[in-house]
């Protein structure tokens, strides 16, 4: 992460980092659906820096 400019490194400290909507569209999917497992959710979060950034924080 050291050779992430300033801005970068720090909106994805503070979590404005947006979602693509691709990603928030099948995280809705995913919630919605009973059959989701935790792993599918971690998978799919993991892959989207700003919204994992959210969920841990």
């Amino acid at each position: 992460m050291h050779n992430l400019p300033e801005s970068v490194r720090h909106a994805m400290q503070s979590g404005r980092v947006p979602s693509p909507p691709q990603i928030l569209l099948r995280l809705l999917q995913l919630v919605d659906d009973d059959g989701t497992t935790m792993a599918e959710l971690a998978r799919l979060v993991e892959q989207d820096p700003g919204l994992c950034t959210r969920v841990l924080t």
